[in-house]
């Protein structure tokens, strides 16, 4: 992420359960630099992801100031899954 100048240092990794399909989504949402909302930063962003990770996320940019900031460690990865899943022991 820090890679991207057009991206601030906020971003937040999503885990989550497709409800139609049952398949894992992992969604990446960053946050875009001071005035620099631009149109191709997700698929560059979802492109270099997918060739360093071997992941294919969904990305989304939201404008600056929109993550809370905190005065401690934020949370960057957040699991959203179907918990009931989880406790089944299915990955």
């Amino acid at each position: 992420m820090r890679s991207f100048p057009e991206l601030s240092n906020e971003f937040r990794v999503e885990l989550l359960s497709d409800e139609e399909t049952g398949r894992d989504r992992c969604v990446v949402i960053a946050e875009a630099a001071t005035g620099a909302m631009g149109g191709t930063m997700a698929e560059s962003l979802g492109k270099k992801l997918r060739v360093a990770l071997q992941v294919t996320p969904e990305v989304e940019i939201r404008a600056p100031g929109s993550f809370e900031r905190t005065t401690f460690k934020a949370q960057r990865f957040v699991d959203l899954r179907n918990p009931e899943r989880q406790e089944a022991g299915e990955k």
